[in-house]
This record gives structure tokens, C-alpha cells and sequence, in this order.
């Protein structure tokens, strides 16, 4: 079963295939290796951001946050009975494309991060009532540009595949998935941080 789960993923990442294609039992344990494989994924990115507990539970938000969403649209478009393939279908597709981009986001983290600490920085040295902060161009951080561009491709990548599911479970558009794709992550990421301030009470600011 896994290595037709595997198979599947990577035909509808190729767009050589749809949820529908991907493998549905009964047993639980197939949804339950997808919902493990999202949370690490999500883990994996943000880990590089985040205190690993954080992390964790972070991943736990985006995938709640993904199921749920899933759930909503089947639901709406009275195809609920393909949710659980559907969600799978994403997790497994988005969780391998999470964990490559997970790499070159190792080799851009740590200028970004240096420079979001020279901002705060920045920041706090300000007096109050002072000039606000102004970073001009030269003042940005030089990024490796072989692994942005990477990052960049693999965005794209990951909206088309979220797009290319959504149009085939929920019987809809180019355009129109288009549309709920971007929702879709917009509703993860959205959530992930309105718990952000929940979870660093809980696990610690400390990175």
C-alpha cells in the first residue's frame, strides 16, 4: 500500500494524475501516515524558524487547518464522501514538496534571520517619538540567489499541484481552483500564525 501511495504521489506531482488515483482503504492506517508525514513536513520548514517542540505543534495547526479547509469544500460542493482521499492526497503531495523545499530554505534562513535581528535591533535603538526605520536597497540581505530561485519554483510547484487536486475533487475550473488553491494556503498559514502567539506561550519564545 505505501509503495502505491508513493507511485500515486508522484504521478499527480507530475500532474500525470489526480485524487482519485491515489490509494483509499479502510484501515486508518494509511490516513494516519499521511497526517504524520504533513506535520514533520511542516516541521522540517519551519524548524529552521522555530524551536522544534514549536515546530511540531505548529505542524499540527497546518495540518488541522488543511483538513478542515478540505473538509468545508467538499461539503459545500455536496462531494463530501472524497474528503478523506482528497485530504490524503494533499498531505502526501504537499509534505514531499515541503520537505525538498526545506533545503534550499536551509541555505537561506540564516541570512534572513541575521537580518531580521539586525532590524530589531535597529529598532530598539530608536528613541521614542523618533524617525521611523528606513532600509534602503543595499541594506538587504544578499541571499543565495541559485537557492531563492529554487525556492521560488518550488512555490509555484506547490500552488499548481494544490490547483490541480482541488480541480479534480471539488469538479471545478482552472480558474476557479486556481482561486482555492490560494485560499487554501492562505487559510493554513493564517492559522499557523494566529496560534503562533498560543504555542509560544506554551513551548517558549527561546529558539
Amino acid at each position: 500500500m505505501l509503495s502505491e501511495a508513493f507511485q500515486a504521489t508522484l504521478k499527480i506531482l507530475l500532474f500525470r494524475a489526480g485524487p482519485a488515483d491515489f490509494p483509499y482503504r479502510e484501515d486508518p492506517g494509511l490516513s494516519r501516515g499521511c497526517i504524520v508525514l504533513g506535520i514533520v513536513a511542516t516541521a522540517a520548514v519551519l524548524g529552521q524558524m522555530l524551536p522544534l517542540a514549536m515546530a511540531l505543534a505548529s505542524g499540527v495547526v497546518a495540518t488541522a487547518a488543511l483538513s478542515m479547509f478540505v473538509r468545508t469544500t467538499l461539503r459545500l460542493r455536496g462531494l463530501e464522501p472524497r474528503y478523506v482521499q482528497t485530504r490524503n492526497t494533499m498531505l502526501a503531495t504537499g509534505s514531499v514538496l515541503l520537505l525538498i523545499m526545506s533545503l534550499p530554505m536551509s541555505a537561506i534562513m540564516p541570512g534572513m534571520m541575521a537580518f531580521l535581528e539586525s532590524l530589531r535591533v535597529a529598532q530598539d535603538a530608536i528613541p521614542a517619538g523618533g524617525a521611523p526605520l528606513t532600509i534602503s536597497p543595499d541594506q538587504m540581505p544578499d541571499l543565495p540567489g541559485g537557492a531563492s530561485l529554487l525556492l521560488d519554483l518550488l512555490t509555484i510547484w506547490f500552488f499548481a499541484v494544490t490547483g490541480h487536486v482541488l480541480r479534480q475533487a471539488a469538479n471545478l475550473g482552472y480558474f476557479g481552483s486556481g482561486v482555492l488553491a490560494l485560499l487554501c494556503v492562505m487559510n493554513v498559514v493564517l492559522l499557523v500564525a494566529f496560534a503562533g502567539p498560543v504555542l509560544k506561550l506554551i513551548f517558549g519564545g527561546g529558539a
